[in-house]
Protein backbone atom coordinates (compact mmCIF):
# COMPACT_ATOMS: atom_id res chain seq x y z
CA UNK A 1 0.00 0.00 0.00
CA UNK A 2 2.83 2.33 0.60
CA UNK A 3 4.36 1.90 -2.13
CA UNK A 4 1.39 2.77 -4.38
CA UNK A 5 0.87 5.64 -2.75
CA UNK A 6 4.61 6.94 -3.17
CA UNK A 7 3.77 6.41 -6.77
CA UNK A 8 1.08 9.23 -6.76
CA UNK A 9 3.64 11.96 -6.10
CA UNK A 10 4.24 14.84 -8.35
CA UNK A 11 7.76 15.81 -9.07
CA UNK A 12 8.28 20.07 -9.66
CA UNK A 13 10.13 21.98 -12.12
CA UNK A 14 10.93 25.00 -10.10
CA UNK A 15 11.51 28.57 -12.07
CA UNK A 16 14.45 29.15 -13.98
CA UNK A 17 14.88 32.69 -14.01
CA UNK A 18 13.39 32.93 -17.22
CA UNK A 19 9.79 33.77 -15.73
CA UNK A 20 7.99 30.51 -16.10
CA UNK A 21 7.45 27.63 -13.79
CA UNK A 22 6.68 24.24 -15.12
CA UNK A 23 5.23 21.73 -13.21
CA UNK A 24 4.11 17.96 -13.45
CA UNK A 25 0.91 17.15 -11.30
CA UNK A 26 -1.02 14.05 -10.67
CA UNK A 27 -4.31 13.69 -8.95
CA UNK A 28 -3.72 16.54 -6.35
CA UNK A 29 -1.02 18.74 -4.87
CA UNK A 30 0.07 22.15 -4.00
CA UNK A 31 2.15 24.61 -6.10
CA UNK A 32 3.57 27.82 -6.16
CA UNK A 33 2.84 30.67 -8.41
CA UNK A 34 4.99 34.17 -7.70
CA UNK A 35 2.59 37.18 -9.07
CA UNK A 36 3.10 40.99 -8.57
CA UNK A 37 0.71 43.57 -9.24
CA UNK A 38 2.98 44.80 -12.25
CA UNK A 39 1.94 42.44 -14.96
CA UNK A 40 -0.24 39.38 -15.45
CA UNK A 41 1.03 36.26 -14.87
CA UNK A 42 -1.04 32.95 -17.22
CA UNK A 43 -1.30 29.34 -15.62
CA UNK A 44 -1.95 27.13 -18.37
CA UNK A 45 -3.12 23.77 -18.27
CA UNK A 46 -3.02 20.25 -20.81
CA UNK A 47 -6.69 19.86 -19.87
CA UNK A 48 -9.95 21.81 -20.15
CA UNK A 49 -11.15 23.57 -16.73
CA UNK A 50 -13.92 22.37 -15.28
CA UNK A 51 -14.05 24.42 -11.78
CA UNK A 52 -11.52 27.41 -10.65
CA UNK A 53 -12.01 28.76 -7.40
CA UNK A 54 -10.94 32.13 -6.16
CA UNK A 55 -10.11 32.44 -2.45
CA UNK A 56 -9.87 36.19 -2.41
CA UNK A 57 -11.43 37.72 -5.38
CA UNK A 58 -10.58 41.06 -3.30
CA UNK A 59 -7.21 41.04 -3.80
CA UNK A 60 -6.49 38.58 -6.61
CA UNK A 61 -8.15 38.68 -10.33
CA UNK A 62 -8.65 35.14 -11.85
CA UNK A 63 -10.22 34.93 -15.32
CA UNK A 64 -10.55 31.60 -17.04
CA UNK A 65 -9.57 33.00 -20.54
CA UNK A 66 -11.74 31.66 -23.52
CA UNK A 67 -10.32 30.49 -26.73
CA UNK A 68 -11.32 32.12 -30.09
CA UNK A 69 -11.43 29.93 -33.46
CA UNK A 70 -9.32 27.22 -33.99
CA UNK A 71 -7.60 28.06 -30.28
CA UNK A 72 -8.53 25.58 -27.08
CA UNK A 73 -10.78 26.87 -24.41
CA UNK A 74 -10.85 27.35 -20.94
CA UNK A 75 -7.38 25.90 -20.70
CA UNK A 76 -5.69 29.00 -18.95
CA UNK A 77 -6.31 31.47 -16.38
CA UNK A 78 -5.36 34.99 -16.26
CA UNK A 79 -3.99 35.98 -12.46
CA UNK A 80 -3.21 39.50 -11.58
CA UNK A 81 -3.12 41.32 -8.03
CA UNK A 82 -4.81 44.54 -7.26
CA UNK A 83 -2.93 47.69 -6.93
CA UNK A 84 -0.77 48.36 -4.19
CA UNK A 85 -1.20 44.62 -3.29
CA UNK A 86 2.00 44.44 -0.56
CA UNK A 87 4.77 41.91 -1.32
CA UNK A 88 4.31 38.69 0.98
CA UNK A 89 0.38 38.66 0.86
CA UNK A 90 -1.06 35.18 -0.07
CA UNK A 91 -3.97 33.36 -1.76
CA UNK A 92 -5.74 29.91 -3.15
CA UNK A 93 -6.68 29.15 -6.72
CA UNK A 94 -7.88 25.88 -6.92
CA UNK A 95 -8.51 24.18 -10.19
CA UNK A 96 -10.40 21.31 -11.19
CA UNK A 97 -10.26 19.16 -14.84
CA UNK A 98 -10.62 15.93 -15.51
CA UNK A 99 -7.47 14.63 -14.91
CA UNK A 100 -6.21 16.36 -11.34
CA UNK A 101 -7.41 18.34 -8.72
CA UNK A 102 -4.82 21.25 -7.66
CA UNK A 103 -4.13 24.24 -5.57
CA UNK A 104 -1.84 27.16 -6.55
CA UNK A 105 -0.41 29.41 -4.05
CA UNK A 106 -0.20 32.52 -5.33
CA UNK A 107 2.44 34.66 -3.40
CA UNK A 108 3.11 38.40 -3.85
CA UNK A 109 6.77 38.43 -5.03
CA UNK A 110 9.12 41.65 -6.16
CA UNK A 111 8.34 42.01 -9.46
CA UNK A 112 11.69 40.72 -11.09
CA UNK A 113 11.27 37.16 -9.63
CA UNK A 114 7.45 36.99 -10.33
CA UNK A 115 6.29 34.16 -13.02
CA UNK A 116 5.06 35.17 -16.24
CA UNK A 117 4.03 31.77 -16.97
CA UNK A 118 2.74 28.89 -14.92
CA UNK A 119 2.28 25.77 -16.93
CA UNK A 120 0.75 22.49 -15.74
CA UNK A 121 0.82 19.23 -17.04
CA UNK A 122 -0.35 15.51 -16.59
CA UNK A 123 1.85 13.25 -14.76
CA UNK A 124 2.84 10.83 -17.76
CA UNK A 125 3.86 8.42 -14.84
CA UNK A 126 4.20 4.27 -15.04
CA UNK A 127 4.35 1.54 -12.48
CA UNK A 128 7.89 1.54 -10.62
CA UNK A 129 9.14 -2.17 -12.25
CA UNK A 130 9.90 -3.60 -8.88
CA UNK A 131 13.21 -4.11 -9.59
CA UNK A 132 13.55 -0.28 -9.63
CA UNK A 133 11.98 -0.34 -6.10
CA UNK A 134 14.55 -3.09 -5.31
CA UNK A 135 17.58 -0.98 -6.18
CA UNK A 136 16.36 2.11 -4.53
CA UNK A 137 15.40 0.27 -1.30
CA UNK A 138 18.71 -1.72 -1.52
CA UNK A 139 20.80 1.94 -2.04
CA UNK A 140 19.07 3.50 1.39
CA UNK A 141 16.25 2.30 3.17
CA UNK A 142 16.44 4.31 6.46
CA UNK A 143 13.39 4.84 9.01
CA UNK A 144 13.78 7.60 11.52
CA UNK A 145 10.51 6.99 14.25
CA UNK A 146 10.03 10.73 15.34
CA UNK A 147 6.76 10.86 17.29
CA UNK A 148 6.45 14.69 16.99
CA UNK A 149 3.02 15.77 17.98
CA UNK A 150 0.64 19.15 18.28
CA UNK A 151 -2.92 20.24 18.58
CA UNK A 152 -5.13 23.02 18.73
CA UNK A 153 -9.04 23.50 18.87
CA UNK A 154 -9.68 19.50 19.03
CA UNK A 155 -7.19 18.73 15.85
CA UNK A 156 -4.08 16.56 16.63
CA UNK A 157 -1.20 16.58 14.23
CA UNK A 158 1.72 14.24 14.57
CA UNK A 159 4.58 13.48 12.92
CA UNK A 160 5.19 9.71 12.99
CA UNK A 161 8.58 9.00 10.59
CA UNK A 162 10.80 9.93 8.09
CA UNK A 163 11.58 7.45 5.58
CA UNK A 164 14.49 7.46 2.79
CA UNK A 165 14.27 5.73 -0.36
CA UNK A 166 17.00 6.14 -2.10
CA UNK A 167 17.77 9.40 -2.47
CA UNK A 168 14.56 10.39 -1.66
CA UNK A 169 12.97 11.03 1.88
CA UNK A 170 9.19 10.68 2.53
CA UNK A 171 7.92 12.38 5.95
CA UNK A 172 4.68 10.82 7.44
CA UNK A 173 2.12 12.44 9.20
CA UNK A 174 -1.60 12.16 10.86
CA UNK A 175 -4.34 14.35 11.43
CA UNK A 176 -6.48 13.16 13.72
CA UNK A 177 -9.97 15.14 14.64
CA UNK A 178 -11.19 15.15 17.98
CA UNK A 179 -13.12 18.41 17.23
CA UNK A 180 -16.93 18.73 16.40
CA UNK A 181 -16.91 19.74 13.09
CA UNK A 182 -15.05 18.22 9.81
CA UNK A 183 -11.63 19.14 9.74
CA UNK A 184 -11.16 20.11 5.98
CA UNK A 185 -7.31 19.73 4.99
CA UNK A 186 -6.48 22.45 2.63
CA UNK A 187 -2.54 23.53 3.21
CA UNK A 188 0.71 21.22 4.22
CA UNK A 189 3.55 23.00 4.59
CA UNK A 190 6.98 21.74 5.76
CA UNK A 191 9.29 25.13 6.46
CA UNK A 192 12.71 25.83 7.70
CA UNK A 193 12.59 29.01 8.22
CA UNK A 194 13.33 30.15 5.12
CA UNK A 195 11.35 28.37 2.33
CA UNK A 196 8.81 25.39 2.37
CA UNK A 197 10.15 22.15 1.23
CA UNK A 198 7.03 20.18 0.43
CA UNK A 199 7.99 19.16 -2.92
CA UNK A 200 4.56 16.59 -3.22
CA UNK A 201 2.09 15.47 -0.92
CA UNK A 202 -0.45 12.39 -0.62
CA UNK A 203 -3.62 12.10 2.21
CA UNK A 204 -5.15 9.12 2.54
CA UNK A 205 -8.10 9.10 2.11
CA UNK A 206 -8.29 12.01 -0.25
CA UNK A 207 -11.43 14.24 -0.49
CA UNK A 208 -14.21 13.90 -2.07
CA UNK A 209 -16.86 16.39 -4.05
CA UNK A 210 -14.65 19.33 -2.07
CA UNK A 211 -12.63 21.08 -4.63
CA UNK A 212 -10.81 22.84 -1.52
CA UNK A 213 -9.39 20.11 -0.14
CA UNK A 214 -7.10 17.60 -0.31
CA UNK A 215 -8.52 15.39 2.63
CA UNK A 216 -12.11 16.12 4.91
CA UNK A 217 -12.01 14.19 8.24
CA UNK A 218 -14.85 14.25 9.91
CA UNK A 219 -14.88 14.15 14.13
CA UNK A 220 -13.72 11.72 15.34
CA UNK A 221 -11.38 9.79 12.31
CA UNK A 222 -7.82 9.94 11.50
CA UNK A 223 -6.45 10.49 8.38
CA UNK A 224 -2.89 9.44 6.94
CA UNK A 225 -0.26 11.37 4.50
CA UNK A 226 2.81 11.29 3.28
CA UNK A 227 4.80 14.40 2.01
CA UNK A 228 7.98 13.90 -0.37
CA UNK A 229 10.37 16.62 0.79
CA UNK A 230 12.06 18.71 -1.15
CA UNK A 231 16.10 19.20 -1.01
CA UNK A 232 16.58 16.51 2.20
CA UNK A 233 19.33 14.95 0.59
CA UNK A 234 22.09 16.20 3.56
CA UNK A 235 20.25 15.71 7.15
CA UNK A 236 18.84 18.28 8.51
CA UNK A 237 21.67 18.88 11.53
CA UNK A 238 20.56 21.90 13.26
CA UNK A 239 18.23 23.09 11.07
CA UNK A 240 14.72 21.75 12.96
CA UNK A 241 11.47 22.04 10.33
CA UNK A 242 7.80 23.14 11.09
CA UNK A 243 4.49 20.89 10.03
CA UNK A 244 2.23 23.20 9.60
CA UNK A 245 -1.64 22.01 8.43
CA UNK A 246 -4.60 24.57 8.19
CA UNK A 247 -7.96 24.79 6.26
CA UNK A 248 -8.86 26.93 3.70
CA UNK A 249 -6.85 30.82 4.18
CA UNK A 250 -5.01 28.86 6.49
CA UNK A 251 -8.18 28.59 9.22
CA UNK A 252 -7.38 26.18 11.84
CA UNK A 253 -3.28 25.99 11.36
CA UNK A 254 -2.03 23.24 13.61
CA UNK A 255 1.94 23.08 13.88
CA UNK A 256 4.53 20.61 14.90
CA UNK A 257 7.71 21.56 15.59
CA UNK A 258 11.75 20.41 16.12
CA UNK A 259 11.37 17.84 13.18
CA UNK A 260 14.34 16.51 11.97
CA UNK A 261 15.71 13.16 10.49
Amino acid sequence: MATFALLCFVQLAHADGSGLAEYEVSQQGVYDAYVNPAHTTVIYLDAPIKLALNSDKDTFTAEVLQGHGTEIHERAIAIKPAKGTAEGTRGNLTIVTEAYKVTIRLVVVPVETAHLQVALSSARAEPVADDEVARSLLRRSQITELQLAAHQQGVFVSATKAQWIGDQLYLFFAVENHSDRPYVLANVHLRDGHSDRVSGVYVMPPAEGDALALSVIPPGKRHTGIIRVRAARTPSVGVPLTLTVSESRGRRPVSVRRIRW
